[in-house]
């Protein structure tokens, strides 16, 4: 007597070829696309973790290229400088003060930009202008600065660039935009001392 427990996963056609049922073939098909489901999202938030991270490369070779420039103008901020000259045309763009030092354009372009700052001003990054300019605070080499609303900011702490929008979440989220700090550390907006 044949032993029916077993169950065959293939069958043979008229021509003497093994092959699958329809129903395997579909529970294969299904099976797979289960997979594809479950695998996509965290590909999803691989890639975009992927382009903040080279956001904060690009920020922290920008406050390398802010170094050099301290060093070799008497330790001071660029002055009358803009992210956006497109609309502020009597400032020079801050990007054309930090080009000897950063002469790789990529640099200045976030990779989730999906506002077009970078198209339409050549730099995807705001320069903390509001604040860099408030008097007292022109030398990069001082114990803190003036944050505008009354209060000082340790040199640490005192923000000098960051993301133009919130490219890298929910708008409102304190991680969706990368800050460069004087010091030439990089990080979320939820570590600025006046939020």
């Amino acid at each position: 007597m044949k032993d029916k427990s077993k169950i065959k996963l293939k069958i043979r056609t008229e021509s003497g070829i093994w092959a699958f049922t329809l129903v395997e073939m579909l529970v294969v098909i299904a099976v797979l696309s289960i997979l594809i489901a479950l695998t996509l999202p965290a590909l999803g938030r691989a890639k975009k973790s992927g382009k903040r991270a080279l956001c904060i490369s690009n920020l922290s070779q920008i406050g390398s290229a802010f170094e050099m420039y301290f060093q070799d103008n008497s330790m001071r901020f660029p002055w009358n400088c803009t992210s956006y000259p497109s609309t502020e045309t009597s400032r020079s763009p801050i990007k054309s003060a930090l080009l000897q030092y950063c002469p790789k354009d990529e640099l200045f372009r976030c990779p989730d930009d999906s506002e077009g700052l970078y198209e339409e001003d050549g730099i995807s990054y705001l320069w903390n202008r509001y604040q860099i300019e408030l008097p007292g605070n022109e030398r990069a080499d001082a114990k803190s600065y003036l944050d505008g609303f009354g209060g000082e900011v340790p040199s640490e702490n005192f923000p000098i660039m960051s993301d133009g929008a919130p490219f890298h979440g929910k708008k409102g989220s304190s991680e969706a935009v990368n800050v460069l700090f004087l010091m030439r550390r990089v990080g979320g907006a939820g570590q600025l001392p006046f939020l």
